[in-house]
């Protein structure tokens, strides 16, 4: 289990998509080497990423494998994952703390600007997204 490295909330929002059945999908622009542990340590079974490309001797090269899971490229992964799975009509829900991933957000039926940097803070009320703090403690109910 992940116990540090995470914002607080973020183990708790997982926790809420995957009791309510959601499937969960982790898109970064991380190169595919980093976020498939990740994805392997919060038990997400979904990962879209920047994939790396090996030469005939597997060295990684400095050229990615398909388009980098970046701003539009993520959305369109994301799109294409969706095509793939044949999830035509699924409830988004899109969160990031970047305004790369505005195109997504902006897709999602619900998107949530988390600790946002300061350029998607600002456009952020715009564009209708909620903004949350994910470091702030939970409140025991």
């Amino acid at each position: 289990e992940i116990t540090h490295g995470l914002r607080v909330r973020a183990l708790a929002m997982i926790a809420k998509h995957k009791a309510q059945n959601h499937t969960i999908i982790i898109a970064s622009a991380a190169a595919d080497f980093i976020v498939a542990p990740i994805a392997n340590l919060l038990e997400i079974d979904n990962f879209l990423a920047t994939n790396a490309q090996y030469d005939a001797q597997n060295r990684l090269m400095t050229k990615i494998k398909g388009e980098n899971c970046y701003a539009q490229g993520k959305l369109n992964k994301v799109k294409d994952w969706l095509e793939e799975k044949n999830l035509k009509t699924p409830y988004i829900y899109a969160y990031s703390d970047s305004i790369s991933d505005l195109p997504l957000l902006q897709w999602a039926q619900e998107g949530f600007a988390v600790n946002p940097d300061k350029k998607l803070r600002k456009c952020a009320p715009d564009f209708g997204l909620n903004i949350h703090d994910w470091d702030a403690p939970i409140q025991q109910e």
